[in-house]
């Protein structure tokens, strides 16, 4: 068990429904196999990695996770989305300006960081890990990382107005990146070119 008091209203979590409680709760835990990985308090916290079975921590800090408010998780890298502040609610409206977070992927097996990518800007629910491939919207590009060294292997403009912090949607499908803000959008996830795009079913919420 771990005290609920640092995920209390309080410190930016919110409560109530889905809407009012702060949209990045939901990816801020993911299990695999006999492991849990999670951030234990809702403001500044790093990745820990917990026994599924028992609930003992195993690690207490995955290493550069501090600030973590969503991640994904494929093979033994975890790359997570970090912030020094509280990141905008669901209900709050997103520009670039406001998207101050770094990315950081750490290899979970022998738990050791792998690269740092500082003023990422990744906007909220649009963080993809798939095949060795990290994508992201910055709302004004989408973004796609080689997932074990950070370099950048395409990025395509796609410049999105403002919206809401839970309105947004990125998901990887096979060879495809497909983004929902107020459009549909599908891109290769090979080269990032724009294969169809089509008017979004909105409003839809990703929170």
């Amino acid at each position: 068990k771990v005290p609920r008091e640092k995920w209390d209203a309080k410190y930016g979590a919110g409560k109530g429904n889905r809407w009012q409680i702060h949209h990045t709760l939901p990816r801020r835990v993911i299990a695999v196999g006999d492991r849990v990985y999670a951030t234990l308090q809702f403001l500044d916290s790093p990745v820990s990695v917990l026994d599924a079975a028992t609930g003992a921590i195993l690690i207490e800090v995955l290493p550069g996770t501090k600030g973590t408010d969503e991640m994904v998780l494929a093979g033994d890298i975890l790359v997570a989305k970090t912030n020094t502040q509280r990141s905008p609610g669901a209900q709050e409206g997103i520009v670039y300006q406001k998207l101050a977070n770094a990315l950081v992927a750490v290899d979970v097996k022998a738990g050791k960081p792998l690269w740092k990518k500082a003023d990422a800007h990744v906007a909220p629910y649009t963080l993809a890990l798939h095949e060795g491939r990290v994508v992201y919207h910055t709302t004004s590009e989408i973004v796609c990382l080689d997932a074990a060294s950070g370099k950048e292997v395409w990025k395509t403009p796609h410049k999105i107005n403002k919206n809401r912090g839970g309105k947004f949607n990125l998901v990887v499908h096979n060879d495809t990146v497909l983004f929902h803000g107020k459009k549909l959008t599908v891109l290769s996830l090979a080269d990032g070119k724009k294969l169809w795009e089509h008017k979004g079913v909105g409003p839809i919420s990703a929170a």
